[in-house]
């Protein structure tokens, strides 16, 4: 009797569980990604063509808004005429193309009106001419017979989307489109000639296209589609609507780039037809808790921890462990500058402080616990050119390998590039490359990347607060001789000289300062004397500002300068335009975290000679190998002179501390401290995409290995912090009702995931104004999703209840 009860109750708390959204899938290694296989073919007068295709998707779980996935295939047919962007219906040029969609739906419940597509023409059949209306052809529609087109022409066929509250959009017109639909996220991927291919897809949550709506109570779904070709009927005598749709393609397998036609019945444009459609091959994607969530199921004041960045997407997985476990507190990663971070742990505004250096503690007692290893690449976006240096067309996208040493990273610091022919006016630079991709120093270390000079390739876009990043990123260049060389005067070994305003600047440094005063001698500069180079330079406060610069490709240059007719100013500085695919080129300082998240490249940089390591766990190892901690409860340092002589540790490779009082700390603040840094390296070191998990871009800390010593000193700061030892001077006395002075509560900031990127030299944080990581969606918007399934939950658990007292009262009986 009392195990059938205890199986019943235990079903009511995993059926409210499982309906609140709050179990995290399963992220066991192995069952995040995705791979599957099917045959997709095409019947032509009832002779068919086949391929197996094979496609794989790197993770599938707990996805966030814009993560990308990367998605690769083997087996599909060749495509041709290939076009410089594939998102959106700019992909439409392109015959056998991929496509790829993330639709509403389970794998067993999506359909193509579900699918969210940009444009009309990715939906219409876009003819009015009846031999042209191949889709009628079609043997696979229901009864041999194509449905009626929503809006009523002719010879036309729309696919409708159903928006997720109902609404149908039935795209006749730029009328009756989703809102959305000014972002494209859909796209054709491109198909070597052997068979292969591979693309980055970027996913969107409710928060992102509410239309499509997906979330974690939603089902979404990516949708495959290796295009074959429409399947069509016996000819019927002199047909050529026949003709039309079983035609093959126009051009070779592997056309490169150019103005192509092609034919309709390969391209991408009937990936909706019957035949098409059922060719698919649809993964299902899961969604994490929204970045809100604790905010609005846990009421407790937050504990604040304050700092580090790079900490960012690890704290977006432990926050949703902690308030959703009445028996911890509720953790909060407010995120800012290293400095302020630790200001305000030290004047008791902050439990504690995320920094991944020794900070200035005056006469206080501060331990250092570590708590993650992760670290900063240089994140870019750099797409291959659409024609060789000859002028002949070559298959383009993405460059994803990269190389750069440290003396490139200072010529970009130093705004040693002009830019521009503004910038050429520069007295002691003007005979120095426009920008990185025209210096012959780049280009004899990357052949494949993009040759002509652009101001974007000028800049570094970094940061402008104080940032422990930024003072080992220098501290990489200090231990460079051509480096510190080329700083110090010396020309590089094509002739570059470093800006005169930098020369012999002082490194290694946290805040790199904007030093260059140059206006430039034309009439837009004359009439806003603004320094060029700092409006280059265009730094921004935070690191994800610069992930969603790479993400969009939107340069933070102000440089534009435009000529404004009848208006009392003449002329007006502005930033400069977003970048095309297909002529993207950026460089930025990114957390490996975001990098990771979504899906930016970040490029190796040189280490001994001639040799370059990028970021991962064997290059982070031997990193961590290298630090030497000079005292208990102290940071460990990492020489930068013994990276190089390494050769194998990765330069950008960081520990992030939780630096705290272990003296004169609150009671009950000191135990939650101590228990964060418990937890964080222990059940926070598991690998994962779920609740309480460590993501990709981070190094697990364990007890054996080469994170051996900071796990074992995160637990000897833990206890110190929790033993608040003052010698003879007592500890204060607990406050009561909460864990931290309410300054450390602070009020929401501006939501992470906006688009919109930091103004250039933005005021960094102070300690008197502590900024919270805030939310990714309104709580008022966010009410709905959750609710409901509490309801749905509480329902459900009393009516189990109520079957177990029915049980009872039968028993007894």
């Amino acid at each position: 009797m009392r195990t059938f009860v205890r199986i019943l109750l235990a079903c009511i708390a995993l059926a409210a569980t499982a309906l609140l959204g709050l179990a995290p899938a399963s992220d066991a290694a192995g069952t995040d990604a995705f791979t599957a296989t099917k045959t997709v073919s095409r019947v032509v007068d009832g002779r068919t063509t086949a391929n197996d295709v094979t496609v794989r998707v790197d993770h599938t779980l707990n996805l966030r808004g814009r993560e990308r996935l990367q998605i690769s295939w083997s087996g599909a047919v060749g495509t041709s005429a290939q076009a410089t962007n594939p998102y959106g219906a700019t992909g439409l040029t392109q015959e056998y193309p991929m496509v790829i969609m993330e639709c509403r739906g389970a794998p067993a419940t999506v359909r193509p009106e579900t699918c969210y597509t940009s444009s009309i023409a990715q939906r219409s059949a876009g003819t009015f001419d009846d031999d042209s209306a191949i889709w009628r052809r079609d043997p696979a529609w229901a009864g041999g017979t194509a449905p009626t087109d929503p809006c009523g022409t002719p010879d036309n066929y729309t696919v409708p989307f159903i928006a997720a509250n109902g609404t149908k959009f039935d795209y006749c017109t730029d009328e009756h489109i989703a809102p959305e639909s000014l972002l494209p996220a859909e796209l054709l991927g491109y198909t070597a000639k052997d068979g292969t291919g591979a693309a980055s897809f970027e996913v969107r949550t409710d928060v992102e296209n509410e239309s499509l709506g997906c979330s974690h109570t939603t089902a979404c779904s990516l949708v495959v589609v290796p295009i074959m070709g429409t399947s069509c009927d016996a000819r019927h005598g002199d047909d050529l609507q026949f003709a039309y749709c079983s035609a093959n393609r126009t051009y070779p397998a592997g056309t490169a780039y150019g103005e192509f036609e092609g034919t309709p019945a390969v391209k991408g444009n009937y990936w909706w037809t019957a035949s098409q459609w059922k060719n698919r091959i649809t993964v299902p994607l899961t969604f994490a808790l929204p970045a809100n969530t604790c905010d609005l199921l846990d009421k407790r004041p937050p504990v604040g921890f304050y700092g580090s960045e790079l900490l960012a997407q690890a704290s977006l997985q432990w926050s949703p462990a902690y308030c959703l476990d009445e028996k911890r507190f509720k953790y909060q990663h407010n995120q800012m500058g290293d400095a302020s971070g630790f200001d305000l742990m030290l004047h008791d505004q902050a439990a504690g402080a995320l920094v991944s250096s020794a900070h200035d503690a005056g006469a206080e007692h501060v331990g250092y616990a570590p708590t993650a290893v992760t670290g900063f690449g240089i994140g870019y976006v750099i797409d291959r050119p659409a024609y060789d240096e000859n002028g002949n067309p070559q298959v383009g996208g993405e460059i994803h390998t990269l190389k750069l040493d440290a003396r490139l990273l200072a010529k970009l610091l130093t705004q040693s590039y002009t830019g521009n022919a503004v910038g050429a006016q520069h007295p002691g630079i003007e005979d120095n490359p426009v920008s990185i991709n025209a210096d012959p120093e780049f280009q004899k270390l990357n052949p494949d990347a993009p040759r002509v000079g652009r101001i974007e390739g000028a800049t570094l876009l970094s940061l402008s607060e104080a940032s422990d990043t930024v003072a080992q990123l220098t501290d990489y260049i200090a231990h460079d001789k051509d480096a510190m060389a080329f700083i110090a005067g010396a020309k590089d070994p094509y002739g570059m000289v470093v800006n005169p305003s930098y020369k012999g600047y002082r490194v290694p440094t946290s805040t790199w300062e904007l030093k260059d005063s140059f206006v430039g001698n034309t009439d837009c500069w004359k009439a806003n004397p603004s320094p060029f180079f700092s409006l280059m330079a265009a730094p921004v406060s935070r690191m994800y500002a610069i992930t969603q610069a790479l993400i969009d490709a939107q340069p933070n240059i102000q440089t534009r300068c435009e000529e404004q007719v009848n208006a009392a100013t003449k002329w007006k500085l502005g930033k400069i335009d977003r970048q095309g695919y297909g002529n993207r080129f950026m460089l930025g300082l990114v957390s490996l975290g975001d990098a990771e998240r979504y899906g930016i490249d970040v490029a190796r940089l040189e280490t001994t000679d001639g040799t370059f390591v990028g970021p991962d766990r064997a290059s982070e190892s031997a990193a961590v190998s290298l630090m030497k901690q000079k005292a208990p409860q102290q940071p460990f340092t990492l020489d930068q002179a013994a990276v190089k002589r390494s050769g194998t540790a990765y330069p950008g490779t960081m520990v992030v501390y939780t630096a705290a009082k272990t003296c004169d700390l609150k009671v009950d603040v000191a135990h939650d401290v101590a228990s964060f840094v418990r937890i964080a390296t222990t059940e926070g070191q598991v690998p994962g995409s779920g609740n309480g998990r460590l993501p990709d871009g981070f190094l697990p800390i364990a007890k054996t290995g080469a994170t051996a010593p900071l796990f074992k000193a995160a637990q000897v700061t833990a206890s110190a912090v929790e033993a608040q030892k003052c010698g003879n001077r007592a500890a204060a006395v607990p406050a009561a009702g909460t864990s931290t002075p309410a300054a450390a509560a602070p009020a929401a900031a501006a939501p992470p995931a906006s688009a919109t990127a930091d103004k250039a030299a933005a005021v960094a944080p102070t300690a008197t104004t502590p900024v919270s990581m805030g939310t990714t969606k309104a709580p008022s918007a966010a009410v709905g999703f959750v609710l409901l399934p509490v309801l749905f939950a509480l329902a459900l658990a009393g009516a189990l209840a109520s079957l177990v007292a029915r049980f009872l009262v039968a028993s007894r009986a």
